[in-house]
């Protein structure tokens, strides 16, 4: 367990996140690649600890101990939002597969 201000805790999820209309977009090594990268620095940035990762062709699956400083909700926003907008920029070609221009 972990020592926040005044108390200990662990807040473990096993999270699996799927692309809009479940597309295989990960099939491209390169995206899948990047897309394990910017998890694992988002994850480091606000200090959650991602136990693993694995980037399949149409999801990706994660285990992550958020602690008590964030809800669940608020790491997904982070945790998609962000590798949503860094994936869309450098990778226009996913904007012709996702049109709605959602991840």
């Amino acid at each position: 367990m972990k020592s926040f201000s005044g108390s200990y805790g662990e807040a473990m999820f096993h999270i699996v996140f799927v692309p809009k209309y479940r597309k295989s977009i990960f099939r491209n090594e390169a995206l899948a690649s990047r897309c394990s990268e910017l998890l694992m620095e988002i994850a480091s940035k606000w200090k959650f600890d991602l136990v693993s990762l694995k980037v399949k062709p149409n999801h990706v699956h994660m285990t992550i101990d958020i602690g008590a400083r964030y809800s669940l909700g608020q790491m997904a926003q982070f945790m998609k939002g962000a590798s949503a907008r860094f994936l869309f920029a450098e990778f226009p070609e996913l904007r012709e597969v996702l049109w709605g221009g959602e991840l």
